[in-house]
């Protein structure tokens, strides 16, 4: 009777992600943050990770660019910036007018 082939553990297969891929997840961060800030990127990026090392595809590495890149970018202290609105007007009057009145922003 033969025992059925078992791949890696959970815990193996995170401390090879880790190995392997940790290097990378930080240079990408220290090209787009501060130092300080990188560190946390990477270390919430990884556990993200493993929270949900059942969906880390077969090659990791695009998938913890993703991750990064959403800790990265994400500001945590200002989440109303999930809820931009975008607005159109018809003409530069109307645009002029909801500047003056404060109901609008100007984003360039």
């Amino acid at each position: 009777m033969s025992t059925p082939a078992t791949g890696p553990t959970p815990g193996e297969r995170f401390a090879h992600l880790w190995a392997t891929c940790a290097p990378r997840v930080q240079a990408y961060a220290m090209r787009h943050v501060d130092p300080d800030t990188a560190q946390e990127v990477v270390s919430e990026t990884f556990l993200v990770a493993w929270r949900r090392l059942e969906h880390v595809p077969g090659e990791p590495m695009p998938w913890l660019i993703v991750v990064a890149r959403n800790e990265a970018f994400y500001d945590k202290e200002r989440p109303y910036l999930d809820k931009i609105e975008v607005v159109v007007y018809p003409d530069v009057s109307a645009e002029a007018s909801a500047l003056i009145s404060g109901d609008t922003d100007l984003i360039t």
